[in-house]
């Protein structure tokens, strides 16, 4: 059954990728990290758009980028979840977000497999992409920030976020970190640079 996700504040968010994070761990010193949370997860990238699709504990999570501020930070708002097997009514809301047209829907309801194989696989616009995570979340300077560990199609990568609803905070971190040089990398584009595939 399709549900709305959970009422969720929408958030600022920077963020940025690479091989390697231990000068900007050193940086930031000792903070309060929470416990590690690992994941395998299935990214659904879609090479026009940058709203963010993935699964995760047998959940679709869709997000929207709401809006792209002056400074380069991101707007993202939890639009959607849905568990497995879910009613095909779902797609036609993911193929909105991607800018996509919506394929033939032959079930009244997909499994993941169902969903990999007959709606993702055919169209040259998408990948599924699986990835595994460890995430260790902390707080700094009142904003939500991660530092993730991450395996796409066996390619290692790490990430840095900074997330809070109020986006003078996240600029504040960022700042403090002297990371504004940096450009602001969400998930999708993050990924679909990483494994050589274009970008919207």
């Amino acid at each position: 059954m399709m549900t709305p996700a959970t009422m969720v504040i929408p958030r600022w968010e920077w963020r940025t990728f690479a091989a390697s994070l231990a000068d900007l761990r050193r940086a930031i010193g000792r903070v309060s990290l929470e416990p590690p949370r690992e994941s395998r997860e299935i990214y659904l990238l879609c090479l026009r758009s940058s709203h963010n699709a993935k699964v995760r504990d047998g959940l679709m999570d869709l997000k929207w980028r709401k809006q792209l501020d002056a400074n380069g930070l991101e707007l993202w708002d939890p639009v959607l979840k849905s568990p497995f097997p879910f009613e095909a009514s779902f797609i036609p809301r993911l193929f909105e977000a991607w800018g996509l047209r919506t394929p033939e829907l032959a079930r009244p309801s997909y499994t993941l497999p169902q969903f990999l194989e007959e709606i993702m696989a055919p169209n040259p616009d998408l990948r599924a992409v699986e990835i595994t995570k460890r995430r260790q979340a902390f707080t700094l300077e009142g904003t939500k920030c991660e530092f993730a560990e991450i395996t796409a199609d066996r390619l290692p990568l790490e990430s840095f976020c900074v997330e809070h609803e109020d986006p003078e905070l996240v600029l504040q971190v960022v700042r403090g970190l002297s990371l504004e040089s940096h450009r602001n990398i969400n998930y999708p584009i993050g990924l679909k640079r990483a494994l050589g595939l274009p970008t919207a």
